[in-house]
């Protein structure tokens, strides 16, 4: 989604947490969707990895409505989420937010000396 976002595409999307951050009402037309328990069909090893887990399912229907709106010409206009994708989620800004993180998880609470020294992620 985020490479359709950046190519300028009209997006269509679940609205649930993996999307949010970078698309809105705005900039895409989103899906209902809830949070479901994940099942594995095959059941066996695999299974196992979805065992208490959960996922985002979609509401069928107005995501057929929607993809029907589209293909007419009828869904709203919207502002393309290029120019956002490509300000805020690059390569150096990922390393930021990592950078960051690292630094709040750190043993001790302060920041050693030279723990990464990348020119472009200092604050």
């Amino acid at each position: 989604m985020v490479e359709a976002a950046a190519s300028g595409l009209r997006l269509i999307a679940p609205d649930h947490s993996a999307y949010r951050p970078y698309l809105d009402a705005s900039t895409a037309s989103l899906i209902r969707s809830s949070e479901v328990p994940a099942h594995f069909p095959g059941g066996g090893t695999t299974g196992e990895l979805f065992r208490h887990t959960s996922w985002w399912a979609p509401d069928e229907a107005a995501a057929v409505a929607a993809i029907r709106a589209a293909i007419d010409g009828r869904d709203a206009p919207r502002r393309s989420a290029r120019e956002r994708v490509l300000r805020d989620f690059t390569w150096k800004q990922a390393t930021r937010q990592l950078v960051a993180l690292l630094d709040e998880i750190q043993p001790g609470g302060g920041r050693r000396r030279g723990w990464l020294t990348l020119p472009w992620a200092r604050r």
